[in-house]
């Protein structure tokens, strides 16, 4: 009777193996992830070795900048501060101060050459309120170039900007002796604003640099929109001087912060 069948070998079902496919998805998930964060960690510490933080509401500023259409050479950052205004303390502005690397080795002789005349060894001749004041102009009458590097840390607009560095220019005590010069050169400056008007976004860039014959050029950078505006160039010299010799001075600095930090890293020159 059982011959009348055919038996029939049935072959068990293939379970797919689920929890090891879905184990190594998600160890597979794991390594990614810990290969992008690791990448965003170098990242980071490349972007903290390269910039400094100058104030948490704006964008790090370089520790160096490099020749471009904009820069006519390379600059190293010599120091930075906040600008602020009022007895609260009202900030304005996030400032570097960048001197070219061609004039870094002329600079660093003559600041030798003054502590070289130093009567306190011990007190760095920059630190010293009375000769301090000498010393940067000397570096600035040998052609020494810098370059200034704004970014205010709140919304502004340009009338703003123009009024504020020529009041600056203003109050330093030689603006008076060389009134006539000097009002040339304010005429410029006020020219060179006069072309570009309206707002100017916190974290935006405002771009002075010392040229080889002393004039100022003035440019603007929109970060969020990656623009560049050349807005002109200053060619009274006394203009850039002064506003140099303000930001560095011994006798109520822009910014003392600013001030403080350039001073050190003169000093690291020398």
């Amino acid at each position: 009777m059982f011959n009348s069948f055919r038996f029939f070998r049935v072959r068990p079902l293939r379970v797919l193996p689920v929890v090891a496919i879905s184990s190594y998805a998600i160890s597979h998930q794991y390594w990614n992830q810990k290969i992008y964060l690791d990448t965003q960690q170098q990242v980071q510490q490349q972007q903290q070795q390269n910039s400094i933080i100058v104030d948490s509401s704006i964008s790090p500023f370089p520790k160096q900048i490099s020749k471009s259409n904009l820069i006519s050479q390379n600059f190293t950052l010599l120091g930075h501060g906040i600008r602020s205004v009022t007895f609260i303390g009202f900030k304005v502005y996030g400032i570097g101060i960048y001197i070219a690397n061609s004039d870094i080795s002329k600079a660093s002789q003559i600041l030798n050459s003054f502590e070289k005349n130093n009567q306190n060894p011990e007190f760095p001749a920059l630190n010293n309120p009375t000769e301090s004041d000498h010393i940067i102009e000397t570096l600035l009458d040998n052609n020494i170039k810098f370059l200034i590097r704004l970014s205010p840390v709140r919304n502004t607009d340009f009338n703003h900007l123009k009024d504020g560095l020529i009041k600056s220019i203003l109050a330093h005590p030689s603006s008076k002796t060389l009134k006539e010069q000097l009002s040339k050169g304010l005429e410029e400056l006020r020219a060179v604003f006069s072309k570009t008007r309206g707002s100017v976004p916190k974290d935006d860039l405002l771009i002075m640099e010392i040229l080889s014959n002393g004039e100022m050029s003035v440019n603007y950078i929109n970060q969020k929109q990656d623009k560049i505006k050349e807005m002109g160039i200053v060619n009274e010299p006394l203009v850039g001087k002064i506003l140099m010799q303000q930001y560095l001075s011994s006798n109520k600095p822009l910014s003392e912060s600013l001030k403080k930090s350039c001073i050190e890293g003169l000093n690291n020159l020398i």
